[in-house]
């Protein structure tokens, strides 16, 4: 379960393109500070962090293209929850393949695409859980102001 996926989601759907230089950014940090350190080499964590970053706007203007407006304008209606996590789940499939071909670089291997499955799940999952994390967070929030408002 991998929870900053839900945070990519959930800031790319507020923020739409002006999220993409500090998700790059954070990614690309992260990249190579688990997944490389030592190795000196930063190609794999540009491309790790380039089609991890990409991969939500990829999935959101394909869609567009197809008619179908995944990401309505939230300030007028939310997009379902449901839609969020399809979207979440062809990111994940992007992003796995961007992370295979990452680590090919890295290593020198090449990764099996079988692996792929795993990343998916792990992303998809953990949107899921941060979505639902977020959700009782803002109606705790809610209930509270609530209960500070009694006439």
């Amino acid at each position: 379960m991998f929870l900053p996926a839900g945070v990519k989601l959930l800031s790319y759907y507020l923020c739409r393109e002006k999220s993409l230089v500090s998700l790059f950014i954070g990614i690309f940090v992260a990249h190579a500070w688990l997944y490389q350190s030592g190795t000196g080499a930063i190609e794999g964590a540009l491309i790790g962090a380039a089609v991890s970053a990409l991969s939500l706007p990829i999935i959101y203007h394909a869609a567009r293209s197809l008619g179908l407006d995944v990401f309505r304008d939230y300030r007028i209606q939310p997009a379902h929850w449901l839609h969020l996590l399809i979207v979440a789940l062809m990111a994940a499939l992007i992003n796995g393949v961007g992370l295979i071909a990452s680590w090919w670089i890295i290593d020198g291997q090449p990764m099996q695409l079988s692996a792929l499955p795993n990343f998916a799940l792990g992303d998809t999952l953990g949107a899921f859980v941060f979505l639902l994390l977020a959700m009782f967070a803002f109606r705790w929030t809610r209930a509270i102001k609530r209960m500070r408002i009694k006439p």
